[in-house]
């Protein structure tokens, strides 16, 4: 009976304290401490029941798309919903969804985080850039197919937690903030129910992971799960640890009338940190509670969602205190006003705007070109420090700034002056020509100029180029340091440089006159000696600039150049030697010919480039001479071939001459006979072969046996037959043709035929 007793009061015990009106509740976070070191607007007394006024909007952004299965057939009912300006719309039978944005235009070009959903198929999420005020066409979107994920959300001690927030992750997991704030990129979510549990739908097929988390929870992801179409996947169990206060950041955002300002943007990060920002969004009511990783002062900024008031800056904001209120500043607007160097109004501008702002579009604006007849812009005054930058036609770029936000009263004056230019005037005599046209050339590096060297002093492409005005005048804003050249071109005229030109954007250049002159030209004749031809003849004429010209003499060598600026031209042969160049210049004067004559010598010498072998083998490093066919054969020139059986070989004289080549080592020697001309020729000799094979008789071993092969080309070639010891010779590359074997000193010579790749045996 005591063991029954106990038992019952053990069971009544434990009941009483695992019963749910017993249970301990879930851990949240300590109560907010008193913050008195940061000096802000007081909290208001109670929680206000008014939220702020959304903005009006002044412009309607469209989006539009057409959502399709895997084999492109349209999806009815697609819900697509962004998440700032909120908006849904659903797909139409046909698969096409608008979703309209209502936006205070701000900015040209702005970022649209966009999500979609259809029972049945993997829901999507992605960001696009869309323009104010305009249709954008985002084409046609897959929705592939989709598995099912179940699960439970428990705290340490294993309970089930109500409302916490699921989020499935695909591709690249985040960053390690997730931990405090959640994935931002996520392509399906969900919340769990009053037990803990929950059932994530329209997950994408492949690798997935969810990731739970809420207000007073740190996130935490399961396991990378596979998901396959139509599969209902176990997720298994997410614990979740319970958000300590010292870690909290409590805000509250207000607009200027002390309203709650919904989903006003947060940017934030630690004190003193010179890093990127953290940006968030605040809730409908205002609010935003943010993790923080460090328990260290904050520096936090805000604005209202539509960008349209002043945000506020606050530094020194500690988590685990009480809410901090940020109450947002009216907006304030200031002009811009742009005079002269004379002090008058500058009627068209444009600028830039840019400050030091976490939020995208307060750092960068501008102020579009249009008229002005009083030189004023007016700006929407920046958040923190800023420079104003104001851009006119003909005018140099001005900055101004850093400027205090703060400390500014009255108006922003900028002054604007000419930038510093390279200027003129053209002129035909006495009178200003107009529509004259004007480039600037880049200045080469280039020698003296001369008929052999004629190089161009500047660049063909202009670096700018202008025309005169009415009164004649021009002028350029050059850009970048150098020398150039000035060109002037008009019709009916000869074309004018000047130059090389000294060119600083710093500094102005004195001013230039160009005196417009008609143009001249060359009548010139081509003079050759007898037996050369002056008929079609190429003649180039060049004076330094990068168009140099060219003409074709006629039956009689005759030439013309039209329209040449005055001054030098050196006038040439488009094919000639660099000894044949004339290298006096031809002058040529405005609106004159003048007369010029081209000499061209005949050659005084005689150049043979050639090669020469004996059966495709180069005839390497033998010697040749240069022999006079008159029966003595005297010796003219004496060279040595390469390797390569090449050589150079130059005469005084022309005529029939002999070239007598000899083996290194003396083996053979052949003769050529040729007729050499004066001027360049090319040549080259291969003598076919044949073989030759045989043995010498016994009482002739010691006698030398001479050969001689001549062809039918008139070439000659002799030499000595190479005999062993055994009376044995060989010579696989015999010269082909007639051949004559004749022992030194001895009579009669026996004469046979060697045609070519034959081989011949003997016995001698």
């Amino acid at each position: 009976m005591l063991l029954l007793a106990l038992c019952a009061i053990a069971a009544a015990l434990a009941w009483i304290r695992w019963s749910p009106s017993a249970a301990p509740r879930t851990p949240r976070p300590e109560p907010p401490r008193e913050l008195d070191v940061v000096e802000l607007p007081p909290a208001p007394p109670h929680e206000p029941e008014t939220a702020a006024p959304s903005p009006t909007p002044e412009c309607n952004t469209l989006l539009r798309v057409r959502f399709v299965d895997a084999q492109r057939r349209p999806i009815e009912g697609v819900e697509i919903a962004s998440s700032y300006p909120r908006a849904l719309a659903t797909s139409d039978d046909d698969g096409r969804a608008e979703l309209g944005l209502s936006l205070v235009q701000s900015s040209a070009l702005r970022r649209v985080h966009l999500r979609a959903r259809a029972s049945g198929f993997a829901s999507a999420a992605w960001s696009v850039r869309v323009h104010d005020d305009m249709l954008t066409d985002l084409g046609e979107l897959v929705l592939g197919p989709s598995g099912t994920v179940r699960g439970r959300v428990v705290d340490e001690e294993q309970r089930g937690i109500e409302g916490a927030e699921l989020r499935v992750v695909v591709g690249p997991q985040p960053s390690g903030t997730a931990r405090y704030h959640g994935p931002e990129e996520f392509v399906a979510s969900s919340t769990s129910a009053a037990d803990g549990s929950f059932e994530i739908d329209g997950i994408p097929v492949g690798a997935a992971r969810v990731w739970a988390g809420g207000r007073d929870w740190l996130w935490n992801a399961g396991e990378v799960l596979a998901i396959d179409e139509g599969a209902r996947i176990d997720g298994g169990t997410l614990q979740l640890q319970a958000i300590l206060g010292e870690n909290v950041l409590e805000l509250a955002i207000e607009d200027p009338r002390g309203l709650p300002a919904r989903e006003a943007q947060v940017a934030l990060r630690k004190s003193g940190d010179t890093g990127p920002f953290t940006l968030a969004r605040a809730d409908e009511s205002g609010r935003l509670r943010w993790i923080v990783e460090a328990r260290v002062p904050h520096e936090v900024h805000a604005i209202d969602a539509a960008e349209l008031t002043r945000a506020v800056r606050v530094e020194g904001v500690e988590p685990g205190r009480e809410r901090v209120v940020l109450r947002l500043r009216p907006p304030q607007r200031v002009d811009v006003v742009v005079r002269d160097e004379r002090g008058l109004a500058l009627q068209r501008f444009e600028g830039l705007v840019e400050s030091r702002s976490p939020f995208e579009s307060r750092s960068r604006s501008t102020i579009d070109l249009a008229a002005r007849a009083d030189g004023r812009a007016s700006i929407a005054l920046p958040d923190g420090p800023f420079s104003v930058t104001i851009s006119a036609e003909g005018r140099k770029p001005v900055t101004v700034g850093e400027l205090d936000p703060e400390g500014l009263s009255g108006e922003i004056a900028v002054l604007v002056t000419a930038p510093p230019r390279l200027h003129g005037v053209v002129r035909e005599g006495r009178v200003a020509r107009a529509d004259v046209k004007v480039t600037l050339h880049r200045a080469l590096e280039t020698g003296e100029l001369s008929a052999q060297a004629c190089a161009a002093r500047y660049a063909a492409e202009p670096e700018c180029s202008t025309s005169s005005a009415a009164d004649g005048t021009f002028e350029f804003a050059p850009q970048v340091q150098g020398r150039f050249y000035a060109r002037f071109e008009a019709p009916n005229f000869a074309s004018l440089e000047f130059g090389p030109l000294d060119v600083d954007p710093e500094r102005s250049s004195p001013a230039l006159e160009a005196a417009l002159v008609a143009a001249g030209r060359i009548e010139g004749t081509l003079l050759v000696d007898p037996g050369m031809s002056a008929t079609q003849r190429e003649v180039r004429a060049c004076r330094g600039d990068p168009w140099p010209r060219s003409a074709t003499t006629d039956d009689s060598g005759h030439f013309t150049f039209e329209g040449l600026s005055p001054g030098p031209w050196w006038i040439a042969l488009a094919d000639a030697a660099p000894a044949e160049l004339d290298q006096t210049p031809c002058l040529v004067a405005a609106g004159e010919t003048a007369i010029h004559e081209i000499m061209v010598l005949g050659p005084t010498r005689a150049t043979l480039r050639g090669t020469f072998a004996i059966g495709a083998r180069p005839a390497a490093r033998a010697t040749l001479e240069l022999l006079l066919d008159d029966g003595v054969s005297r010796t003219l020139r004496r060279v040595k071939l390469d390797s390569a059986g090449q050589f150079v070989l130059e005469s005084p004289l022309e005529g029939a001459v002999l070239l007598q080549f000899t083996d290194a080592e003396q083996r053979w020697r052949a003769r050529v006979p040729l007729q050499l001309a004066l001027g360049e020729a090319q040549w080259s000799l291969d003598l076919a072969t044949a073989r030759l094979q045989g043995r010498v008789a016994p009482t002739a071993h010691d006698q030398a046996w001479i050969w001689t092969s001549r062809a039918e080309n008139g070439v000659e070639v002799a030499g000595e037959l190479s005999v062993d010891a055994e009376g044995v010779f060989s010579a696989p590359n015999m010269p082909a043709g007639r051949l004559t074997l004749q022992r030194r000193g001895a009579e009669p010579a026996r004469e046979l035929a060697l045609p070519v790749g034959a081989t011949l045996d003997l016995d001698l």
